[in-house]
């Protein structure tokens, strides 16, 4: 304002000095010497004084004098009222608090771009198939896609991957891929030391290269500055550093610390062996419906040359930031609005004490009426008080984000991928200040509307009754109860609807007992264990030194655990059927394991037999199937004794049992085909490159963990162990997303439930005290205690049936919205909706109880001579 001032006095100098000039110069011209032109023109043009205030009032900032004047006057009403301020700001900071909170994830999750250069051009590329599958990609495949494209940059394959990293003590076990030579070209991330990889390095003899990830070279290696050219160990075996990644790059795993050249084995080089995961950059200026296209055209030319492998395969593009937002997308969308209405709620509650402190102030508005001020200036005035309010509340808000942040992150913490990046930032401040000023205009319009209806007549008449002047303020507030007990119960239904969704899948039952069972993952190195030196040298020693533990019942290993909601699909044949076309061959999931896994997870044999050491790679080859693959194709026949050869074993292997369906991909989900092999016929293990172990223990499956690795150390002092966990730890990891959702939903359903009923306790406690004449002369004339107890909770009583009724309509699109996030529940129970409406009956009853205590306790005297 200083500035301001000195700027425009400096304007009016010169402006002065002008007008001056044009005035001498007329009078002049009318014959006058130059010294009574100049007398003149200052006496034509008046006081100074007044000119230069004139001037400065017409030019200086009186916007911001007025918001000054206003935050003061306001910060004194506050002053004046601390009890109503406290409450105002705690209530504001409540709603503004949980809508910045959850911005806080939905900015780093969805609106923050990829850390990588043009993000935008990003896309994972998968394979197609005319029935509508999504699958990886071959090698001969992703080399044509490469050669015969005008639209990408480049295009790269990768396999992610976990590696032994040797160590003094225990081998450490890190996470990374295998990728191509021209991934870091792709994703345009330069190392912060030393280069990436060349053409050529992704050829045997010289792809013992090696980059790191930046968080492994601080804790391993001190952050050495010259690593890049020294050797380290990983699988057994010496690769070189060749550079270092920035901080921050992980990419295409959240962890990913160590990134190898991808070498193909000669079995993965075949064009139906769709192994690998791709991902491109498209070019400037191409959109991706544009490569979408031009892969399709390149498809459909490899489909009629290679009509046996490639017949029905397409491509599909998908931006690399929707890929990696996933399925948490829709979640915290539901969610944000969720919290949108909790801030409505605190808004609205907010509204209910200013109106009744706008009616207290009805006089005082009268008054400066009658003096002359506008509408209009009054409105600016209680823009500035509900602003201190707003930003106060803003103020708790901020400095309380940061915890609300990290419990929204530990509910969620098995579901983001990188709970680090979730943490308020400058976006998320300007989004927190752009929500408290959108609260002080929601409050302001509520207030000066009952302003606006100050007749100043009869409210500056002496003696004139307040409940005369307050029926439409107790209309607006009775319709703002209405609303926020309207708006709590979809809320409280639907946090009720997804903790009946969560019941429902813990009642399904698995197929296994997932009780006492421990498991961990085992990287094996392909240098080490592969088709020359099988992985049975690790695991049958292993398996055999782990279950003569005290408290081992049983031990095994598998390719994938169930629940992991991953897998391994493989075509198969059956011997005397026709083969059929690829789109048409029947597929399972296919788990290679050792002879007592089915002890271990206690799954139970309905026909024939299950492996035995016997079954090993010297004998012929069998399999176990479940009842979802006999009875999806071999509904009729005896499956026992079938011949079936899968594409990626290529051997004919005989069904010698069936077991009972056990759930692979998530309680949630129904029971895929499936079919197992003993491990040590399988070839496919060395290229899962990771094995899982299970362990039924007697007592507490974790303590014995510390016991089991030292068993597998035992035999190979380099091989890691990761993944310690428990099967039923695992079976939560499976209902994270609907826990997430439920335990968010529960607490703002909660937080609604306490705004409503605040609301309603603030809107019938002015009821009480504009009614205190009335409730006076009903006590004189008779009424009793109960009966003005009735009279104030049959008040309170219609707003929330009022309210209840038209939430109930509500909640029903709200189960719309969330349909997708529950299991087994398309509509809330009965009882669910019966429990949210007795809470928050309640909750209300509460509300209404405390006002009406009060007005029991008018003294009837006392209240003939109110007002």
């Amino acid at each position: 304002m200083f500035r301001r001032r000195k700027r425009s006095q400096g304007d009016f100098a010169e402006e002065l000095q002008a007008h001056l000039a044009l005035e001498e110069d007329q009078l002049r011209e009318s014959g006058m010497s130059e010294e009574e032109a100049m007398a003149g023109a200052r006496r034509n043009l008046g006081n100074m004084t007044q000119a230069r205030e004139r001037f400065y009032e017409a030019h200086r900032w009186l916007w911001l004098d007025y918001l000054i004047q206003d935050l003061r006057y306001g910060l004194r009403q506050l002053r004046r009222n601390p009890g109503f301020a406290a409450v105002a700001v705690i209530t504001l900071a409540l709603g503004i608090g949980a809508t910045t909170a959850i911005f806080s994830v939905v900015n780093a999750v969805l609106l923050k771009p990829l850390p990588y250069p043009h993000p935008q051009q990003l896309v994972e590329v998968w394979r197609t198939h005319g029935r509508g599958w999504v699958g990886s990609v071959s090698i001969p495949d992703l080399k044509d896609w490469q050669e015969q494209n005008t639209v990408f940059q480049g295009i790269s394959a990768y396999s992610s991957a976990r590696f032994n990293l040797r160590s003094k003590s225990a081998p450490q076990t890190v996470s990374g891929a295998y990728v191509s030579a021209n991934f870091f070209t792709v994703m345009q991330v330069a190392p912060l030391l030393g280069r990436g990889f060349v053409q050529g390095e992704d050829v045997p003899g010289r792809n013992h290269v090696v980059v790191l990830g930046y968080g492994l070279w601080q804790s391993r290696f001190g952050g050495e500055r010259d690593l890049a050219g020294q050797n380290i160990r990983l699988n057994g075996d010496t690769y070189t550093v060749v550079g270092v990644m920035p901080r921050g790059f992980s990419y295409p795993i959240a962890a990913a610390q160590v990134w190898l050249p991808l070498t193909p084995e000669p079995a993965e080089l075949r064009r139906d062996a769709h192994d690998f995961l791709a991902v491109g950059r498209v070019k400037p200026g191409v959109s991706i419906d544009q490569a979408r296209t031009q892969l399709n055209g390149v498809s459909a030319r490899l489909a009629h040359a290679y009509p046996e492998t490639d017949d029905g395969l397409g491509a599909l593009l998908i931006p690399l930031k929707s890929a990696q937002v996933g399925r948490i997308r829709g979640s915290l969308l539901i969610l944000f609005g969720v919290v949108g209405f909790v801030f409505l709620l605190a808004c609205a509650d907010v509204s209910v004490f200013l109106l009744s402190r706008a009616a207290a102030r009805r006089r005082e508005i009268a008054v400066r009426l009658a003096l002359g001020a506008s509408r209009m200036r009054l409105g600016r005035q209680f823009f500035a008080e509900n602003l201190l309010l707003a930003f106060g509340g803003a103020a708790l808000a901020v400095l309380t984000a940061r915890w609300s942040v990290e419990g929204i992150v530990a509910l969620g913490s098995r579901y983001f991928s990188d709970p680090g990046i979730i943490r308020p930032d400058d976006r998320v401040l300007g989004f927190t200040l752009a929500v408290a000023v959108l609260a002080a205009v929601l409050l302001t319009v509520m207030v000066a509307l009952t302003a606006a209806r100050v007749n100043v007549q009869e409210t500056m008449k002496e003696g004139a009754q307040t409940v005369a002047g307050g029926r439409a303020l107790v209309r607006r507030q009775r319709i703002l109860v209405i609303v926020q007990i309207a708006a709590a119960l979809p809320l409280i239904i639907g946090a009720g609807a997804m903790v009946e969704s969560l019941e429902s899948l813990s009642r399904i039952d698995p197929g296994f007992n997932p009780n006492h069972v421990l498991t961990m993952q085992v990287s094996l190195s392909p240098v080490k264990y592969n088709s020359h030196h099988p992985a049975s040298a690790l695991f049958q020693p292993a398996l055999e030194r782990i279950e003569g533990l005290p408290g081992v019942r049983a031990a095994a290993v598998i390719t994938y655990l169930p629940m992991q909601q991953v897998g391994t699909n493989s075509r198969f044949q059956v011997e005397g059927r026709p083969k059929l076309p690829e789109a048409d061959e029947p597929w399972a999931e296919v788990r290679a394991i050792s002879p007592d896994y089915y002890r271990v997870m206690e799954i139970r044999l309905l026909r024939g037999r299950w492996f035995t050491d016997a079954d090993n790679a010297t004998s012929p080859e069998v399999a176990v199937v479940n009842r979802t693959f006999v009875n999806r194709y071999f509904p009729n026949e005896d499956v026992l004794g079938k011949q079936i050869e899968f594409a990626d074993e290529q051997h004919w292997a005989t069904i010698v049992g069936v077991v009972m369906d056990s759930r692979q991909a998530g309680l949630g989900l129904p029971a895929r085909p499936e079919a197992d092999i003993p491990y040590t016929q399988s070839h496919w293990i060395y290229l899962t490159s990771t094995m899982s172990l299970a362990v039924r223990t007697s007592g507490n499956p974790l303590a014995m963990a510390r016991t089991v690795e030292q068993a597998v150390y035992s035999v190979d002092p380099d091989q890691g162990v990761f993944g310690v966990r428990t099967m039923n730890s695992i079976i939560g990891e499976t209902e994270a997303h609907q826990q997430f959702v439920m335990w968010l939903l529960g607490l703002f359903s909660s937080l609604a439930l306490v705004l409503a009923a605040t609301g309603l306790f603030g809107q019938l406690s002015y009821t009480v005290t504009e009614r205190t004449h009335e409730i006076g002369v009903r006590m004189a004339f008779g009424a009793n205690r109960a009966d003005v107890v009735r009279l104030v909770i049959g008040q309170g009583a219609k707003l929330a049936v009022l309210g209840m009724a038209i939430g109930l309509g509500a909640s029903f699109a709200l189960l719309r919205l969330v349909a997708n996030q529950l299991y087994g529940v398309k509509s809330a129970s009965p009882l669910v909706i019966a429990l949210a409406v007795a809470s928050l009956g309640a909750a209300t009853l509460l509300a209404c109880y405390i006002p009406a205590r009060r007005a029991t306790k008018v003294d009837p005297i006392v209240a003939l001579r109110y007002e």
